[in-house]
């Protein structure tokens, strides 16, 4: 998950920010995330798309902007 909001440039290093994540998940009475580290960094950008599409899907984020200034949010 943390890779994920990195390239969605939710997060701008690898590790930070995951305090405010479980402090949020907590304020939504929702489950602690659970944090693995990937050694391969390597995502295409249709994994990264599906990957979108399903929390997008699951309400889990939120899509703003058009074309190149597209960002998402969590909600």
């Amino acid at each position: 998950m943390a890779n994920l909001l990195f390239l969605i440039k939710y997060i701008e290093r690898w590790g930070t920010g995951t305090n405010d994540i479980i402090k949020w998940c907590k304020e939504e009475d929702l489950p602690e995330p659970i944090f693995k580290e990937v050694t391969d960094n390597n995502i295409s950008p249709r994994q990264a798309n599906k990957d979108l599409n399903d929390l997008l899907e699951k309400k889990l984020i939120r899509k703003q902007g058009r074309g190149r200034a597209i960002f998402y949010i969590l909600k």
